[in-house]
């Protein structure tokens, strides 16, 4: 199984399979082969495209005490948890040496220059995911500066994570600025006032009927 995932790049199914793999007693007592088997997870883990498994797992990987030991691979996991701006020129410096060495990302193979190229993928997604959560607004020139990416490049990103529903987010051309809030339209807007003042009107009974509660109380306790 693990075989046909690697040859189909379907990372998360990598991920889970190593899981299992590493739950097995006679990889636990191997020392060498857990820890190989943990750096295929942690490698393949950051290669699956962001969605609620893959965020559950890689948190549930970071907190695998055995990760520990290998300090290369925590810190590359770190990145992706991180809710800081990944910068893939000093990222290339730190990781691309050791990770060049491994089968899974050697560059004199296709499929070890296609996960190089997805691990860059990766690193852009999670950057416009964090870019989302800081900024309502950005200019392009200021996006693409922070990406390290063309203006091409950078829409194509955006409408790749808006069509698969992991930011919300609005390319403004002429202006040659990015919006990250959902505008709401009138009825909307009239929908959320109507829903806002029928909870206030609750709020406000029930407040009534617990003073008249509290000088029932009171009443009886005076007598």
């Amino acid at each position: 199984m693990t075989a046909i995932a690697l040859n189909d790049d379907d990372y998360l199914n990598i991920v889970k399979y190593n899981l299992s793999i590493l739950e097995i007693p006679k990889i636990k007592e191997d020392p060498i082969e857990s820890l190989n088997t943990l750096k295929t997870i942690s490698y393949f883990i950051v290669l699956s495209p962001f969605d609620n498994l893959q965020n559950d797992l890689i948190n549930k990987i970071t907190n695998e005490k055995l990760l520990d030991k290998l300090t290369l691979e925590k810190s590359l996991i770190k990145s992706f948890t991180l809710e800081e701006l990944i910068k893939w020129d000093l990222f290339e410096t730190n990781f691309s040496k050791t990770l060049f060495n491994t089968d899974f990302f050697n560059q004199s193979n296709e499929k070890g220059i296609k996960h190089w190229k997805d691990l860059q993928k990766r690193a852009i997604e999670h950057n416009l995911r964090i870019i989302s959560k800081y900024y309502s607004t950005i200019t392009l020139d200021r996006l693409t500066e922070l990406l390290q990416l063309t203006q091409s490049e950078v829409e194509t990103n955006i409408t790749k994570l808006v069509n698969e529903g992991i930011i919300f987010a609005k390319i403004n051309r002429p202006l040659r600025v990015v919006s990250f809030v959902a505008h709401k339209s009138e009825n909307e807007l009239l929908n959320d006032w109507s829903n806002n003042i029928n909870e206030l009107l609750d709020n406000i009974e029930t407040i009534e009927h617990l003073i008249n509660k509290e000088e029932m109380m009171y009443g009886v306790r005076a007598k």
